[in-house]
Protein backbone atom coordinates (compact mmCIF):
# COMPACT_ATOMS: atom_id res chain seq x y z
CA UNK A 1 0.00 0.00 0.00
CA UNK A 2 2.76 2.29 -1.24
CA UNK A 3 4.63 2.37 2.93
CA UNK A 4 7.52 2.94 3.13
CA UNK A 5 9.74 0.77 5.05
CA UNK A 6 12.76 2.76 6.51
CA UNK A 7 14.56 -0.44 7.88
CA UNK A 8 13.66 -4.52 8.77
CA UNK A 9 15.37 -6.59 11.25
CA UNK A 10 15.23 -10.26 11.49
CA UNK A 11 16.33 -11.49 14.91
CA UNK A 12 16.53 -14.50 16.65
CA UNK A 13 14.18 -15.88 19.36
CA UNK A 14 17.16 -16.61 21.86
CA UNK A 15 19.34 -13.33 21.22
CA UNK A 16 19.21 -10.44 24.13
CA UNK A 17 17.81 -8.15 22.10
CA UNK A 18 14.67 -10.88 21.16
CA UNK A 19 14.59 -11.75 25.20
CA UNK A 20 14.62 -7.78 25.82
CA UNK A 21 11.05 -7.34 23.12
CA UNK A 22 9.55 -10.24 24.35
CA UNK A 23 9.44 -9.08 27.90
CA UNK A 24 8.79 -5.74 26.94
CA UNK A 25 5.58 -6.64 24.64
CA UNK A 26 4.53 -9.86 26.67
CA UNK A 27 5.08 -12.02 23.88
CA UNK A 28 4.23 -16.01 24.24
CA UNK A 29 5.15 -17.22 20.81
CA UNK A 30 7.05 -16.63 17.73
CA UNK A 31 7.30 -15.89 14.96
CA UNK A 32 5.95 -12.09 15.64
CA UNK A 33 6.09 -9.16 13.67
CA UNK A 34 6.92 -5.62 14.99
CA UNK A 35 5.83 -2.92 13.36
CA UNK A 36 6.75 0.94 14.75
CA UNK A 37 6.36 4.59 13.31
CA UNK A 38 3.70 5.91 11.62
CA UNK A 39 1.11 2.98 13.02
CA UNK A 40 -1.80 5.32 13.57
CA UNK A 41 -1.72 5.92 9.21
CA UNK A 42 -1.61 2.09 8.24
CA UNK A 43 -5.20 1.16 9.18
CA UNK A 44 -4.12 -2.02 10.92
CA UNK A 45 -7.29 -4.20 11.41
CA UNK A 46 -7.26 -4.43 15.61
CA UNK A 47 -8.27 -7.75 15.23
CA UNK A 48 -5.32 -8.99 13.53
CA UNK A 49 -2.91 -6.89 15.10
CA UNK A 50 -2.10 -5.34 18.82
CA UNK A 51 -1.94 -2.28 19.01
CA UNK A 52 0.26 -0.79 21.90
CA UNK A 53 0.62 2.92 21.61
CA UNK A 54 2.97 3.65 18.74
CA UNK A 55 3.60 0.10 17.86
CA UNK A 56 1.94 -2.55 16.52
CA UNK A 57 2.31 -5.98 16.82
CA UNK A 58 1.41 -9.25 15.12
CA UNK A 59 1.52 -11.90 17.39
CA UNK A 60 -0.83 -15.00 15.71
CA UNK A 61 1.16 -16.89 13.49
CA UNK A 62 0.02 -20.44 12.93
CA UNK A 63 2.26 -22.83 13.22
CA UNK A 64 4.02 -21.28 16.14
CA UNK A 65 6.65 -21.65 18.58
CA UNK A 66 4.76 -21.54 21.76
CA UNK A 67 7.71 -20.06 24.30
CA UNK A 68 6.68 -21.33 27.37
CA UNK A 69 6.35 -25.20 26.43
CA UNK A 70 9.31 -24.70 23.26
CA UNK A 71 6.98 -27.04 21.18
CA UNK A 72 4.98 -26.05 17.68
CA UNK A 73 1.47 -25.98 17.83
CA UNK A 74 -0.41 -25.72 14.64
CA UNK A 75 0.18 -28.77 13.06
CA UNK A 76 -2.60 -30.36 12.02
CA UNK A 77 -2.82 -34.64 11.51
CA UNK A 78 -5.63 -35.91 9.67
CA UNK A 79 -6.94 -39.95 9.63
CA UNK A 80 -9.05 -41.05 7.24
CA UNK A 81 -10.59 -44.22 8.12
CA UNK A 82 -11.82 -46.41 5.22
CA UNK A 83 -13.62 -49.69 4.14
CA UNK A 84 -10.89 -51.22 1.72
CA UNK A 85 -14.06 -53.38 0.79
CA UNK A 86 -15.72 -50.25 -0.62
CA UNK A 87 -14.88 -49.86 -4.16
CA UNK A 88 -17.88 -47.57 -4.74
CA UNK A 89 -16.83 -45.26 -1.71
CA UNK A 90 -15.15 -42.02 -2.14
CA UNK A 91 -11.85 -40.54 -1.17
CA UNK A 92 -11.29 -38.07 1.01
CA UNK A 93 -7.62 -36.46 0.50
CA UNK A 94 -9.20 -33.74 -1.31
CA UNK A 95 -10.01 -32.43 2.19
CA UNK A 96 -6.83 -32.70 3.13
CA UNK A 97 -5.79 -30.12 0.09
CA UNK A 98 -8.75 -28.13 0.74
CA UNK A 99 -7.64 -27.30 4.07
CA UNK A 100 -3.96 -26.44 3.01
CA UNK A 101 -4.93 -23.80 0.55
CA UNK A 102 -6.86 -22.19 3.63
CA UNK A 103 -3.60 -21.67 4.40
CA UNK A 104 -3.69 -24.72 6.93
CA UNK A 105 -0.33 -26.59 7.84
CA UNK A 106 -1.30 -30.28 7.43
CA UNK A 107 1.76 -31.81 9.03
CA UNK A 108 0.48 -35.61 8.10
CA UNK A 109 -2.26 -37.47 6.29
CA UNK A 110 -2.39 -41.34 7.71
CA UNK A 111 -4.58 -43.46 5.70
CA UNK A 112 -6.48 -46.55 9.06
CA UNK A 113 -7.86 -49.46 7.74
CA UNK A 114 -11.44 -50.09 9.34
CA UNK A 115 -10.81 -53.30 9.90
CA UNK A 116 -7.44 -52.91 11.74
CA UNK A 117 -7.61 -52.50 15.58
CA UNK A 118 -6.61 -48.84 15.14
CA UNK A 119 -9.61 -48.30 13.28
CA UNK A 120 -11.73 -50.38 15.14
CA UNK A 121 -10.94 -48.19 17.85
CA UNK A 122 -10.99 -44.84 16.34
CA UNK A 123 -14.54 -45.82 15.50
CA UNK A 124 -15.73 -46.67 18.79
CA UNK A 125 -13.78 -43.86 20.26
CA UNK A 126 -15.27 -40.90 17.78
CA UNK A 127 -18.79 -42.67 16.67
CA UNK A 128 -18.20 -43.24 13.78
CA UNK A 129 -21.22 -44.60 11.69
CA UNK A 130 -19.99 -44.24 8.07
CA UNK A 131 -16.98 -45.12 6.31
CA UNK A 132 -14.75 -43.27 4.53
CA UNK A 133 -14.60 -40.45 7.50
CA UNK A 134 -12.11 -37.94 8.45
CA UNK A 135 -10.46 -37.29 11.79
CA UNK A 136 -9.30 -33.95 12.41
CA UNK A 137 -6.81 -32.84 15.43
CA UNK A 138 -7.45 -30.19 17.51
CA UNK A 139 -4.63 -28.18 16.24
CA UNK A 140 -7.47 -27.03 13.71
CA UNK A 141 -8.48 -24.75 16.37
CA UNK A 142 -5.48 -22.42 16.41
CA UNK A 143 -6.34 -21.83 12.74
CA UNK A 144 -8.22 -18.13 14.42
CA UNK A 145 -9.33 -16.95 10.82
CA UNK A 146 -10.79 -19.74 10.02
CA UNK A 147 -12.29 -22.08 12.33
CA UNK A 148 -15.00 -20.27 13.71
CA UNK A 149 -16.35 -20.50 10.12
CA UNK A 150 -16.06 -24.37 9.67
CA UNK A 151 -16.24 -25.55 13.36
CA UNK A 152 -19.84 -25.79 12.58
CA UNK A 153 -19.11 -28.79 10.49
CA UNK A 154 -17.20 -30.88 13.29
CA UNK A 155 -19.11 -32.39 16.23
CA UNK A 156 -16.12 -32.94 19.04
CA UNK A 157 -14.33 -35.81 20.72
CA UNK A 158 -12.06 -36.18 23.32
CA UNK A 159 -8.90 -36.15 20.81
CA UNK A 160 -10.11 -35.03 17.18
CA UNK A 161 -12.84 -33.58 15.46
CA UNK A 162 -15.03 -35.36 12.90
CA UNK A 163 -17.39 -34.25 10.01
CA UNK A 164 -21.03 -34.20 11.10
CA UNK A 165 -22.03 -35.45 7.69
CA UNK A 166 -20.74 -37.61 5.60
CA UNK A 167 -18.93 -36.98 2.08
CA UNK A 168 -20.90 -38.89 -0.44
CA UNK A 169 -20.41 -42.00 -1.71
CA UNK A 170 -20.51 -43.35 1.43
CA UNK A 171 -21.27 -46.75 3.42
CA UNK A 172 -23.29 -46.91 6.45
CA UNK A 173 -21.90 -48.97 8.93
CA UNK A 174 -24.94 -50.34 10.77
CA UNK A 175 -26.86 -51.09 7.15
CA UNK A 176 -23.70 -52.17 5.09
CA UNK A 177 -25.29 -49.96 2.81
CA UNK A 178 -23.49 -47.59 0.13
CA UNK A 179 -25.38 -44.28 0.32
CA UNK A 180 -25.89 -41.08 -1.79
CA UNK A 181 -25.40 -42.25 -5.27
CA UNK A 182 -28.24 -40.36 -7.14
CA UNK A 183 -29.31 -40.71 -11.04
CA UNK A 184 -30.60 -37.53 -12.66
CA UNK A 185 -33.46 -37.56 -14.95
CA UNK A 186 -33.93 -34.77 -18.00
CA UNK A 187 -36.69 -34.34 -18.75
CA UNK A 188 -36.92 -32.35 -22.00
CA UNK A 189 -38.93 -31.51 -25.37
CA UNK A 190 -36.62 -32.40 -28.65
CA UNK A 191 -38.69 -29.67 -30.73
CA UNK A 192 -37.67 -26.95 -28.20
CA UNK A 193 -34.71 -25.92 -29.74
CA UNK A 194 -34.58 -22.30 -27.95
CA UNK A 195 -34.94 -24.08 -24.63
CA UNK A 196 -32.47 -24.19 -21.79
CA UNK A 197 -30.04 -26.81 -21.69
CA UNK A 198 -30.90 -28.36 -18.18
CA UNK A 199 -27.55 -30.95 -18.63
CA UNK A 200 -25.89 -27.66 -17.48
CA UNK A 201 -27.81 -27.98 -13.68
CA UNK A 202 -25.55 -31.21 -13.15
CA UNK A 203 -22.71 -29.14 -12.23
CA UNK A 204 -24.90 -27.13 -9.41
CA UNK A 205 -25.66 -29.87 -8.39
CA UNK A 206 -21.87 -31.13 -8.28
CA UNK A 207 -20.96 -28.49 -6.91
CA UNK A 208 -22.91 -28.96 -3.51
CA UNK A 209 -21.44 -32.36 -2.75
CA UNK A 210 -24.30 -34.56 -5.23
CA UNK A 211 -22.62 -37.44 -6.36
CA UNK A 212 -24.25 -38.87 -9.50
CA UNK A 213 -24.39 -42.48 -10.13
CA UNK A 214 -26.66 -42.32 -13.57
CA UNK A 215 -28.68 -40.06 -15.79
CA UNK A 216 -31.40 -40.56 -18.01
CA UNK A 217 -32.71 -38.55 -20.95
CA UNK A 218 -36.81 -38.69 -21.47
CA UNK A 219 -38.74 -36.36 -23.87
CA UNK A 220 -42.14 -35.52 -22.75
CA UNK A 221 -43.51 -36.76 -26.31
CA UNK A 222 -42.89 -40.46 -25.29
CA UNK A 223 -45.28 -42.60 -23.12
CA UNK A 224 -42.31 -42.16 -20.10
CA UNK A 225 -42.19 -38.43 -20.47
CA UNK A 226 -45.72 -38.01 -20.61
CA UNK A 227 -46.46 -40.51 -17.18
CA UNK A 228 -43.53 -38.10 -15.60
CA UNK A 229 -45.40 -34.87 -16.32
CA UNK A 230 -48.41 -36.11 -14.56
CA UNK A 231 -47.17 -38.37 -11.28
CA UNK A 232 -44.70 -35.10 -10.96
CA UNK A 233 -47.40 -32.45 -11.40
CA UNK A 234 -44.28 -30.91 -13.78
CA UNK A 235 -46.00 -27.46 -15.15
CA UNK A 236 -42.15 -26.53 -16.83
CA UNK A 237 -39.59 -27.92 -19.17
CA UNK A 238 -37.22 -28.39 -19.64
CA UNK A 239 -36.69 -29.51 -16.09
CA UNK A 240 -34.88 -32.38 -13.77
CA UNK A 241 -35.94 -35.57 -11.40
CA UNK A 242 -33.29 -36.86 -9.19
CA UNK A 243 -33.67 -40.11 -7.45
CA UNK A 244 -35.06 -40.37 -3.69
CA UNK A 245 -31.32 -40.78 -3.00
CA UNK A 246 -30.78 -36.98 -2.44
CA UNK A 247 -32.60 -37.67 0.47
CA UNK A 248 -29.01 -39.01 1.67
CA UNK A 249 -27.77 -35.67 2.08
CA UNK A 250 -29.64 -33.64 4.64
CA UNK A 251 -27.98 -30.88 5.15
CA UNK A 252 -29.01 -29.53 1.43
CA UNK A 253 -32.67 -30.02 1.76
CA UNK A 254 -33.55 -26.14 2.50
CA UNK A 255 -31.58 -24.96 -0.36
CA UNK A 256 -33.35 -27.79 -2.69
CA UNK A 257 -36.77 -26.92 -1.43
CA UNK A 258 -36.08 -23.06 -2.11
CA UNK A 259 -36.16 -24.21 -5.87
CA UNK A 260 -37.79 -27.67 -5.78
CA UNK A 261 -40.12 -29.78 -4.05
CA UNK A 262 -39.72 -33.64 -3.08
CA UNK A 263 -42.67 -35.68 -4.42
CA UNK A 264 -42.66 -39.14 -3.38
CA UNK A 265 -39.33 -39.02 -2.13
CA UNK A 266 -37.97 -37.69 -5.32
CA UNK A 267 -36.45 -34.09 -5.95
CA UNK A 268 -38.39 -32.16 -9.10
CA UNK A 269 -36.38 -28.73 -9.69
CA UNK A 270 -38.86 -26.19 -10.35
CA UNK A 271 -37.87 -22.99 -10.77
CA UNK A 272 -36.88 -22.16 -14.14
CA UNK A 273 -38.19 -18.49 -14.06
CA UNK A 274 -35.34 -17.62 -11.59
CA UNK A 275 -32.46 -19.03 -14.27
CA UNK A 276 -33.73 -16.71 -16.57
CA UNK A 277 -33.48 -18.83 -19.26
CA UNK A 278 -35.67 -19.89 -22.22
CA UNK A 279 -38.21 -22.28 -21.02
CA UNK A 280 -41.86 -24.18 -21.90
CA UNK A 281 -45.07 -24.23 -19.87
CA UNK A 282 -46.65 -27.29 -20.36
Amino acid sequence: DNVKISSRKTINYSSKEARKLIEKYSLDKIPVLIITGGVDKLGLDANVFRINGKTAIFDKPVPYLDLSSEQVKGKVKLKEIFDSSCKECTSLSNIGTQLEKLQIKVENYEMVPANSEQGKLLIGENKINYLPNLLVSKEIKEYWWIFDKIKGSFDENEEYYRFVEPTFPSKEISSGLVKGKVKITYITNNSCEDCFNVTQLKSSFQSLGVYFDGEEYVDISSEQGMSLLKEYNITAIPTLILSEEIGDYTTLKKILEGVGSFVNKKYVFRKLDALNVKYQEV
